[in-house]
């Protein structure tokens, strides 16, 4: 077997050269694709995946979810709703949950302090998530949230204690000042 010349080295680089440079990079080209149709609001979540709600809990997560509209009067007493890896944007409709204990919107699109202020007509929320969502990163949000929900044990996967709960006061008063 002769060994490999310089020559026949040389062709093979131009062939896989000629290779990558084939058109088949047009159809390569990432497509943009319009999900807007696919956005639900919590009823069609309802009406297209009725397992995921039962008077208790209701888990719709990673559903394009954007809206929380009105549900029938059985789902009022809910106390677990979890929708993290949503599309919301806004709080709209959390007031309709007033029994919600454990409440879970991690990645989801909330990026404001007003939209979190309506969780408080949901007095018994003990559990929070909210990571993920551009309103983690505003100056004092955890301190917000802590003074907003007084009965709140745990935010964001760590627990509150009381010497948390009297340092949130504390910064906010002195940020009013």
């Amino acid at each position: 077997m002769s060994s490999p010349t310089y020559s026949n080295l040389s062709k093979l680089k131009m062939d896989y050269r000629s290779q990558s440079r084939t058109p088949t990079h047009r159809s390569n080209r990432k497509k943009k694709i319009d999900l807007s149709s696919q956005f639900i609001s919590l009823t069609d979540a309802l009406q297209k995946y009725p397992t995921f709600f039962d008077p208790a809990k209701i888990s719709v997560v990673e559903r394009y979810l954007h809206k929380l509209d009105e549900l029938p009067p059985k789902f009022k007493d809910v106390e677990t709703l979890y929708l993290s890896g949503n599309q919301l944007s806004n709080l709209n409709g959390i007031e309709q949950f007033q029994r919600l204990r454990t409440l879970s919107l991690g990645h989801n699109f909330i990026d404001s302090l007003d939209e979190i202020s309506r969780l408080k007509y949901c007095r018994h929320l003990e559990n929070v998530n909210l990571q993920g969502n551009p309103v983690c990163m505003r100056p004092n949000y955890r301190c917000y949230v802590i003074l907003l929900l007084p009965s709140l044990r745990e935010l964001d996967g760590s627990s509150i204690g009381p010497h948390e709960r009297q340092e949130a006061d504390i910064i906010t008063k002195k940020q009013d000042s």
